[in-house]
């Protein structure tokens, strides 16, 4: 009768937790994941020992299998000591991205007086540990620095790793760990050191590393795209080395651009409000019934402190001039060197300019005029006639300022006037921006306007510069993802221009850019809003492109999208404790689309209509992967036959449970041996759960 008793409370029992676990939801997998790797057996700690702290510091004397960490000064006799830890990261995909790494240690015994902090350095010998190993270690400190004695707490803290190239992803990670006052050799004056479990104390007290990574990323797959359709730039060593992040670079180099004998107007930008009044091709630059109260200017920008002493030949040919009501009036600048942007009465004094002047009211002669604006203006003695061409020399030697004209001769040997302009400093500026055709922008005299162009602008700079403009593609992209980041992992640079990103915007037909890409570093930026499908392109542009006359290079180790899902960032459901390794696992619950989960303290509530009574608490707190008091387990089962359970882990001294090493663990008492064993193993794996439940139950009734 009890064992039928029994077997019914048993079947019961597995029951609910299968309608408990058929209620949760099938999920995607999570981008993150959580790791919980437990320290390897031979860990421990090396002392010095000596009168002389200097010998001390610097010899090992004996080893423990404690792990002390510190230092102390104990009847004339200097202690130093340095804890070894060894862990199995190998199970780390070599392209997972970790996020966050911590160190958890068990406190043993807390012996400090004196504050001193705990710092993680790498531990470059290896186990068996033995005194040698004393001095083992890089000196690089790959912690925050933020945990020490006075900030521990008690039992189980951690240390927060914040530099990752500590972490081997491809075999053991191996740490050393020592105190601040350690490092900066500072002699103890009294005790100062701490003591923590290590792996051969207790099982359950044993160091281990939590390590959060993100997923599988999407490397890119193609350099051979013309988005733009205008033609690649530069130059790459090896692209397939960017498809892996293995510290082999791709090395990106700027390609060599002869130089030009004109310069090309569709290179140049139109700036103001009437902007639309002026036309470009390659050599030419035309304006239409232009008038001096328009805004409108082409300029181009050559980078601060550019054209010192400068040569440049220009041709000019206003072909119709309709003067107003007043005489003598500047109709149109042809060219302009400056350092801001703006219509011609808005640059700024010192800015070198040529323009044209009508001569009384006529329509059909004016004058070349030179001037610094502000300072100082020429004008030409000649009348020049509309609609013919004429072929301008304007130039600056030290201080001086000269504009040549030549009406027949475009090889410019025969001057038709010339102007010259000696202005002391005033002429000395160097400038950023160059323009050619920029209106008066005059608020009166609206009907003085004129129509012509200017063309073959030569600035005798054709010597050769360097460019690089190159494409990179991403294909069959899961655009569907509401989060994304662009990540560009380099190495060194050789020069100082910068390489900009530019993302292809597929609906405006356009680049923009995202960033600049930094030397050595991990480059990310987000890049959701530019995912409208399975195609994703970027472009690696120079920062300094038609002046560049020093050539870059840029290392480039891997280019890769990460891109992730709605799930939130948690500890883990429950896993599988194996030696009370925690193994990793995909998510607690996060966000369940179909159920809407919440991240709460309780493990479901009240699951109305599946005669579930309420449940308040399901663990509690996790503090270091110590399982904390709870109020209920499961609240009163009476149905099932249980009573109320005050204490789920730990010590329960009035009902006689004895510490709980699985789920409950084991209940003894006076009148009956009661052995209960549960463990559930919970994972998810792609989207998909596979539910291992093992459960023991075994009443004897004496």
């Amino acid at each position: 009768m009890m064992l039928q008793q029994n077997m019914k409370h048993t079947i019961s029992f597995i029951l609910i937790l299968v309608v408990f676990l058929a209620l949760i939801p099938f999920v995607q997998a999570t981008d993150i994941r959580i790791y919980y790797i437990m320290a390897e057996t031979d860990d421990g700690h090396v002392w010095g020992q000596n009168a002389d702290y200097e010998i001390a510091h610097s010899t090992g004397s004996a080893t423990l299998e404690l792990l002390y960490i510190g230092q102390k000064l104990s009847d004339s006799t200097y202690y130093v000591y340095r804890s070894f830890l060894k862990f199995d990261t190998s199970t780390i995909i070599d392209t997972n991205q970790i996020i966050e790494a911590k160190l958890y240690l068990y406190q043993y015994s807390d012996y400090s007086t004196d504050d001193f902090y705990f710092r993680v350095q790498k531990w470059t010998g290896d186990t068996p540990i033995n005194i040698s190993d004393f001095t083992e270690f890089d000196g690089i400190n790959y912690d925050d620095g933020l945990k020490g004695s006075s900030n521990w707490g008690s039992a189980w803290n951690y240390i927060n790793i914040t530099d990752f190239s500590l972490i081997n992803k491809t075999g053991d990670t191996k740490i050393c760990l020592r105190s601040s006052e350690d490092i900066e050799e500072s002699p103890p004056t009294t005790l100062e050191y701490f003591g923590f479990r290590d792996y051969n104390a207790f099982l359950e007290v044993t160091p281990y590393l939590e390590i959060i990574i993100t997923g599988e990323h999407d490397f890119v797959d193609d350099n051979t795209s013309n988005v733009d359709s205008l033609a690649n730039k530069g130059s790459q060593s090896n692209f397939t080395t960017q498809q892996y992040c293995d510290d082999i670079y791709d090395n990106i180099t700027e390609e060599t651009i002869a130089g030009e004998d004109y310069e090309d107007f569709t290179s140049y930008t139109e700036g103001g409000a009437e902007a639309g009044q002026i036309s470009q091709t390659s050599s030419r630059a035309s304006w239409t019934v232009l008038e001096r109260q328009d805004e409108a200017y082409l300029y181009k920008s050559y980078n601060a402190g550019h054209f010192g002493d400068f040569e440049h030949l220009l041709d000019v040919n206003v072909t119709e001039n309709e003067a107003g009501d007043s005489d003598s009036r500047t109709m149109v600048v042809f060219w302009c060197l400056t350092n801001a942007t703006g219509a011609f009465p808005a640059l700024p004094t010192n800015t070198l300019y040529v323009d044209s002047r009508q001569i009384g009211t006529s329509t059909t002669t004016y004058h070349f005029r030179a001037g610094n604006k502000g300072v100082v203006v020429w004008e030409t003695v000649t009348a020049f006639n509309v609609s013919q061409m004429y072929y301008l020399r304007i130039y600056r030697t030290g201080t001086t300022f000269y504009c040549e004209v030549y009406a027949t001769n475009e090889d410019r040997e025969s001057k038709s006037d010339y102007i010259e302009i000696e202005g002391g400093s005033a002429h000395s500026n160097t400038f950023e921006y160059l323009q050619v055709t920029s209106s008066v922008d005059s608020s009166t005299d609206p009907n003085d306007d004129s129509t012509g162009y200017v063309e073959n602008l030569d600035i005798q700079e054709s010597v050769s510069h360097y460019e690089v403009n190159l494409e990179l593609q991403w294909l069959n992209v899961d655009y569907s993802q509401p989060h994304g980041e662009l990540c560009i992992k380099t190495g060194v640079f050789n020069g100082t221009e910068d390489l900009q990103v530019k993302v292809w915007n597929i609906t405006g037909s356009s680049w923009h850019w995202v960033m600049n890409l930094t030397a050595s570093s991990e480059n990310n930026v987000s890049i959701i809003d530019y995912l409208v499908n399975e195609t994703f392109t970027i472009l690696l542009l120079g920062g300094l492109e038609t002046v560049d006359a020093i050539q870059d290079m840029w290392q480039i180790d891997c280019s890769l999208l990460h891109l992730w899902g709605v799930w939130y960032q948690v500890e883990s459901w429950y896993g599988s404790l194996v030696g009370r390794q925690w193994v990793a696992v995909e998510s607690w619950f996060g966000e369940f689309l179909t159920m809407q989960w919440n991240l709460v303290e309780t493990w479901y509530g009240q699951l109305i209509g599946k005669s579930w009574s309420l449940v308040e608490v399901w663990y509690g707190q996790i503090v270091g992967k110590e399982w904390k008091l709870i109020e209920t387990w499961y609240g009163e089962f009476v149905t099932k036959g249980w009573n109320i359970v005050e204490s789920w882990y730990g010590e329960f001294a009035t009902k006689g449970w004895h510490e709980i090493l699985t789920w409950y663990g084991i209940v003894e008492d006076a009148t009956k041996a009661f052995f209960l064993n549960a463990v559930m193993l919970g994972l998810l794996v792609g989207g998909s759960m596979f539910l291992i439940i093992l459960l023991v139950l075994f009443r004897k009734k004496r």
